[in-house]
């Protein structure tokens, strides 16, 4: 499990960004972006965005605002141009649409971190800090948040309460030496979630 959590990141990088992580969670504080810098992050290229043709029906589309961000839409569509990106890319189903819409924060004109708060990148596609959907409980596509890459992949097969005390417990473990409380996350639950997600071999499933 944890080395699914640690992924691309470094030892000390693991052990500064699981504490920050926790501190938001439990006070609120602002997550500080820089306080770790991905020196190892797997960076992938991107692969080419797939350019979709409107289907003859899409003409009679005509809304007045995009319905994720409430930008002015581009013709023939629900989506700005931005937005309509970010539905191809990430998928067009409602709950995918609707945690987008959810993300989206006006003030700052971008979309934040269902975790960390913190508006996530829409450039560089493999970047830790790129924007990507998490299913809050694994293989639930009506439990989908925006959320960046980095906590995406630390989250792995995890629900949303058991990423929660994984990070608690740990928080505690790095921070005064208190022994890790495995109960958080059974061995039974966590292989159960890797199998019905159809990961025979946990590395292999890295949600990307």
């Amino acid at each position: 499990m944890f080395n699914l959590m640690k992924s691309s990141l470094t030892g000390p990088e693991f052990l500064t960004i699981v504490p920050e992580l926790d501190d938001h969670h439990l006070t609120g504080r602002p997550f500080n972006r820089d306080i770790i810098k991905f020196e190892t992050w797997n960076r992938l290229p991107a692969p080419p965005v797939q350019h979709y043709r409107l289907p003859p029906l899409s003409r009679l589309v005509n809304v007045p605002a995009c319905i994720i961000c409430g930008n002015p839409p581009i013709k023939y569509s629900y989506y700005c141009a931005r937005c309509r990106r970010l539905v191809f890319q990430h998928g067009t189903a409602p709950p995918r649409v609707r945690a987008l819409h959810d993300a989206y924060y006006k003030p700052l004109d971008g979309f934040l971190c269902d975790y960390t708060g913190i508006k996530l990148d829409l450039t560089g596609r493999y970047g830790p800090w790129h924007i990507s959907l998490d299913h809050r409980t694994p293989g639930d596509e009506n439990s989908q948040v925006v959320a960046a890459l980095w906590v995406n992949r630390m989250k792995t097969f995890l629900t949303e309460a058991q990423f929660w005390a994984v990070i608690h417990s740990l928080t505690g473990h790095i921070r005064t030496g208190a022994p890790f409380d495995k109960s958080v996350v059974t061995a039974l639950d966590f292989g159960k979630q890797v199998r019905r997600l159809g990961a025979k071999n946990p590395l292999a499933a890295r949600r990307f």
